[in-house]
């Protein structure tokens, strides 16, 4: 079943997830905060349901799949942040990539701010260096984790573009999550990341698997 945020889910998990905890998407947390009613459910599989939900509720431990905590470092390690170009705006290759480090002790649930490895500065410097401000080139930014249901980018920007600070925003269904501000004379880099975004969306990709291997069949 593909909900209207795109993403889809094994029917039954996603019915029990609607029932028992809201009905938001388990990736994304697009929709509504009110939970399903099971008369919305086919009559003939209502007792299944209505047993299992039972049971979830009557477990004395915490329902699996629910996770309390996560170290946030974790999260953070895994994290890659690269440069693509593209002769047009599609057909990307990277040329540079690197992990990234939190440059400061976390100044709340907003924007913190990150360092990058000094390859990845040198690389991008000297691919930036042989081209000109004529180039036909595009450059975009792309921010990955393996908990990722797909990478997450900025808009492609045109080479020539580059002729003084430029910030590329990366987006998570029309927020704001990262930026990179980048002063191409200077090669400098300022990069910020909305660190509970990025940790909320791991988590919730961590619950969809728990829930699914761990609670289904029904």
């Amino acid at each position: 079943m593909t909900l209207p945020c795109g993403h889809t889910f094994n029917p039954t998990a996603l019915a029990v997830h609607f029932l028992h905890q809201h009905m938001r998407c388990p990736v994304c947390r697009a929709g509504h905060d009110g939970v399903m009613r099971l008369e919305c459910v086919p009559a003939d599989v209502r007792d299944v349901f209505r047993k299992k939900l039972r049971s979830m509720r009557e477990c004395h431990d915490p329902p699996v799949g629910l996770l309390y905590a996560v170290n946030v470092s974790d999260v953070e390690q895994d994290l890659l942040l690269t440069v693509e170009v593209s002769e047009r705006e599609d057909k990307f290759a990277a040329i540079a990539q690197t992990r990234i480090y939190r440059a400061g002790p976390s100044i709340g649930t907003s924007f913190n701010a990150y360092n990058t490895q000094r390859s990845f500065s040198r690389l991008l410097g000297t691919f930036l260096g042989r081209h000109t401000a004529g180039s036909v080139e595009f450059l975009r930014v792309r921010l990955t984790h393996p908990l990722f249901e797909l990478p997450l980018y900025s808009a492609p920007t045109a080479l020539a573009d580059l002729t003084s600070a430029h910030t590329f925003v990366i987006t998570q269904h029309n927020e704001c999550i990262a930026r990179l501000h980048y002063t191409p004379h200077q090669h400098e880099y300022g990069l910020h990341v909305h660190t509970s975004t990025i940790v909320e969306t791991c988590l919730a990709r961590i619950q969809q698997a728990l829930t699914y291997h761990l609670h289904f069949p029904v």
